[in-house]
């Protein structure tokens, strides 16, 4: 019987059930057989993975659920979920079964074989559905989401930068709302990303002195995709390394104050230079706030940041590049960050706060 006629003689049926939104019409594993021909809603079929429910198809007007259990004995392969109130006209298995004991033995074995053979093909699809979303779960890491934010706002800066006194600023509130419209993520969401970027210095809000507006500066945000090179950088290598390391915050800490000085003396940030370590003892502290200590230099020195040095005069110094240092920080700490960072925590936090 082709499946329009199959739909014709259901809805010539007297039993029909109704289901208000939320409610289950089978869990997996429950005994399988009746058909339901949904007349109106939706229904949801989903399986549960690790503890996690996961969605494997929705299901509307005119459709039918459970035609491979029809003609077997085998259980449910998934659970069936009311989404929005709805109703659903039902052949119980009893009549199925006499509706086919008419039909030749042979005919009978080649239907019921039928039936389990498609069974055993949506188990499978079932299966590959299950193991790619608990694939994605494992993938979509905050980290994994720092790396396409950071992709989709510098690729939004080219279409919604707007220009102030010769400046390019992208607005806070737009940027935003483009990465999570695309990433479709939400909102809250897409901003304790940006907040982290704010915290380690990738990012530096700014005013927009006509409109009173948050922007950020376009450069800052077309490089920010240093970050996604950072990440497939910290696969191998020195920078595998560094970050499982985990250089001690009070190296970070230094490293900071290092680039801070620099820039507050107006030294050159942009290329090797050298600052002598009886001038970092007796200026860093009261400059930065924080003081040159040979416990927090050292790892400095160990992933070659820093270089202990004796200059042409006989001076001990220091060499570094300010901005390149400054730069690594800043994507570390973004990193450890993303790394440890809970949306749920963070989110609790923030609500209490």
């Amino acid at each position: 019987m082709a499946q329009e006629d199959l739909k014709r003689e259901m809805r010539n049926e007297e039993e029909i059930v109704r289901f208000a939104p939320g409610d289950v019409l089978f869990t997996e594993g429950d005994q399988g057989g009746d058909i339901l021909l949904i007349e109106s809603g939706k229904i949801e079929i989903y399986r549960t993975h690790k503890g996690s429910e996961i969605s494997l198809a929705m299901m509307g007007s005119g459709e039918l659920i459970g035609l491979f259990t029809c003609l077997n004995e085998q259980p449910r392969t998934a659970s069936a979920r009311a989404k929005e109130a709805s109703r659903c006209k039902i052949i119980r298995q009893e009549k199925i079964k006499q509706a086919t004991k008419g039909l030749p033995n042979w005919f009978a074995i080649i239907l019921k074989e039928y039936g389990i053979r498609l069974a055993e093909i949506e188990e499978s699809y079932m299966e590959y559905v299950v193991e790619m979303e608990a694939k994605k779960g494992l993938m979509m890491t905050p980290l994994t989401d720092g790396r396409f934010f950071c992709t989709v706002l510098a690729g939004l800066t080219k279409y919604l930068a707007i220009t102030v006194d010769q400046k390019r600023y992208l607005v806070i509130e737009d940027a935003y709302d483009g990465i999570a419209s695309l990433l479709g993520a939400s909102r809250d969401k897409v901003t304790m990303i940006g907040d982290i970027f704010i915290d380690a210095g990738l990012l530096k809000v700014e005013v927009e002195q006509d409109k009173k507006r948050q922007v950020f500066p376009a450069f800052a945000c077309e490089q920010l995709i240093d970050f996604t090179m950072f990440l497939a950088k910290a696969r191998s290598g020195k920078t595998k390394r560094l970050v499982e390391t985990r250089l001690p915050a009070r190296s970070i800490k230094l490293a900071r104050a290092l680039v801070q000085y620099a820039q507050k003396k107006k030294l050159n940030t942009a290329i090797d230079i050298q600052i002598k370590i009886s001038d970092l003892e007796e200026q860093l502290e009261r400059t930065t706030g924080v003081k040159l200590q040979s416990e927090a230099l050292e790892p400095l020195e160990n992933f070659h940041f820093v270089h202990l040095a004796t200059n042409s005069s006989q001076e001990d110094v220091l060499k570094l590049h300010p901005k390149k240092l400054g730069r690594t920080m800043a994507h570390l700490i973004a990193y450890q960050r993303l790394e440890n960072f809970d949306y749920e925590k963070e989110s609790k936090e923030k609500s209490v706060a």
